[in-house]
C-alpha cells in the first residue's frame, strides 16, 4: 500500500481489500493491480450493462415499505 497517500485514502483501500468491494474514489490508486483487474470486483461494461444498481427511493415508497414490514411483523406475532 502506498504510504504517501493520506491516511483516510489508505483506510478506504484497506477496507475495499477486506470486504472485496470496488473502490470508486481516489483510494483505488492504492489498490494492487490484481485487485483492480479482478472481474468479480470490477466487472466489464457488458456485465455492468446487465446489472442492477441501488438507487435512492422516494420518501413515499420508503414509508410504504416500512408500513408493509410493520404489518408483516405484527402478523407473525
Amino acid at each position: 500500500m502506498n504510504t504517501f497517500l493520506p491516511s483516510a485514502v489508505c483506510r478506504a483501500a484497506r477496507n475495499a481489500l477486506y470486504i472485496d468491494s470496488a473502490e470508486p474514489n481516489e483510494a483505488a490508486a492504492a489498490l494492487p493491480e490484481a485487485f483492480l483487474n479482478d472481474p468479480l470486483i470490477y466487472p466489464n461494461q457488458t456485465i455492468q450493462a446487465k446489472s442492477e444498481t441501488g438507487q435512492a427511493l422516494p420518501r413515499k415508497l420508503i414509508k410504504r415499505h416500512k408500513k408493509i414490514m410493520q404489518d408483516l411483523h405484527q402478523a407473525i406475532r
